[in-house]
């Protein structure tokens, strides 16, 4: 399996041009993070969904965070991965939630979003729509750029309303 730096070198493994260079900014323990975050996903074929940041870096230009968010079909599979492979966990709290949404990986630096909370209905409909990325060298399933439009108007908060309409900006220009 190549390093992340040999993928800078040869800008190879990438889809989007925007998320390989927000990749190549990041630090070598953030990538190292974000690589280990797909590789226990696929490892487990847990069937997660990449949402969140990254998947906006995906399709537009803007900067992300080292950590990864996932759409989770069963968050008791991936709690139990998470065991098996002796990393630590935590129950993710959402704003909006006063139960837990899911599950947090600090050594994965990666977010698990339970499919049964929030609005199912659209949480299904994200794992149902899911297209595929190759990023870093990782097929991964990501959500429908349409969708992410709808899920960032629908949280309505200001980071996901800039989300949202530099997105629907860029690909109506």
């Amino acid at each position: 399996m190549k390093k992340f730096t040999e993928w800078v070198l040869e800008r190879d493994g990438f889809d989007s041009e925007t998320l390989f260079h927000e990749m190549a900014v990041q630090s070598p323990t953030a990538q190292a993070k974000i690589k280990n975050a797909f590789d226990f996903v696929n490892k487990h074929k847990l069937g997660c969904v990449l949402v969140g940041g990254m998947a906006v870096a995906h399709y537009v230009s803007r900067a992300i965070t080292p950590d990864v968010d996932f759409m989770c079909p069963n968050i008791q599979m991936v709690e139990h991965a998470l065991e098996e492979e002796g990393l630590t966990h935590s129950p993710l709290i959402l704003p909006r939630e006063l139960e837990s949404g899911g599950i947090t990986c600090h050594e994965l630096d990666a977010d698990f979003l339970d499919v049964a909370v929030g609005n199912p209905a659209l949480n299904r409909y994200i794992l149902q729509t899911a297209t595929s990325a190759m990023i870093g060298g990782f097929n991964v399933p990501i959500i429908d750029p349409a969708v992410l439009t709808i899920i960032k108007f629908a949280n309505g908060r200001e980071k996901d309303l800039d989300d949202a309409f530099k997105r629907s900006e860029e690909h109506t220009s």
